[in-house]
């Protein structure tokens, strides 16, 4: 058997590369040469063929309002095609990544989620759209958003200091348009507000991690109310993303935060399935 070659089978390459779709190196390694290289080319047929067609899939999330739990909006999120290797929206994005389709699939997901949800939102209702930083800014060109003030778009990657300062004026543009900014994953670090300095989003959403730690008690409250104070102070609201529990959501309510998600208040469902109900 040729060295660069391996016993592996695989049946479907992009089944299985899924199973490690972010080291193409390790895949090579284990798969041998000639059947990664195959297999990421029909990764790259599969993401091409599934943006022609336009085949994802929109679910909404609740945003609630913590007092009360009353849904404020809902958080589009895209899956790919149900059963196929694709479908879990890490392997959906990585995929993209692979073949430099990053922001036409972010574009792709967004677009997708504003025209499903058009007219159909309760009045008042928000939607949140997530985009890393190129998507963001060429969102105003690209994507149909006149008219559509209940839209914000949620910024999902850490910035450097000047790539903030660069997106500022997309983002001024945006706000000039009725089209606000959710910031993710604030908390975890110095440069994320500095980040929230320089765009100035309407929504702070509080790291993963800083949730998971907000009931287990000093230290962590004392430095989680900090934090929320702080961004009440520069008048951001701050909502908290992944909460599962009655005491996380408890300890969170005590803490100032107003704004929450998570499988406590609703699990993602089919976009129509939510606006049906």
């Amino acid at each position: 058997m040729p060295a660069n070659q391996s016993p592996h089978k695989p049946n479907e390459p992009v089944a299985w590369l899924a199973i490690d779709i972010a080291e193409p190196a390790r895949l090579a390694e284990v798969f041998g040469v000639h059947a990664a290289v195959q297999a990421l080319a029909d990764l790259g047929d599969a993401v091409d063929g599934l943006i022609a067609q336009r085949a994802v899939r929109t679910f909404l999330q609740p945003l609630v309002r913590m007092s009360d739990r009353r849904v404020i909006g809902y958080e589009a999120l895209s899956r790919g095609p149900q059963g196929s290797p694709l479908e879990q929206p890490d392997m959906l994005f990585n995929a993209a990544a692979l073949g430099g389709k990053t922001v036409e699939m972010e574009l792709l997901c967004a677009r997708l989620a504003l025209e499903r949800t058009a007219d159909r939102l309760p009045a008042g209702c928000l939607l949140t759209l997530k985009l890393g930083p190129e998507a963001l800014a060429v969102a105003l060109d690209e994507l149909p958003l006149r008219g559509r003030c209940n839209v914000w778009l949620e910024l999902t990657e850490h910035l450097p200091l000047d790539q903030a300062e660069s997106l500022a004026s997309n983002t001024t543009r945006l706000r000039a348009q009725g089209i606000g900014l959710v910031l993710d994953d604030t908390g975890c670090g110095f440069a994320d507000m500095n980040a929230v300095r320089l765009l100035r989003p309407e929504i702070v959403k509080l790291c993963i991690t800083v949730i998971r730690n907000v009931d287990r008690g000093p230290p962590s409250d004392t430095d989680i109310s900090a934090i929320v104070l702080r961004l009440r102070q520069l008048g951001h609201h701050v909502l908290a993303e992944g909460v599962e529990t009655e005491a996380q959501d408890a300890a969170l309510l005590s803490l100032g935060v107003e704004l929450a998600q998570g499988w406590l208040y609703g699990r993602p469902r089919p976009v129509d399935a939510v606006l049906a109900s």
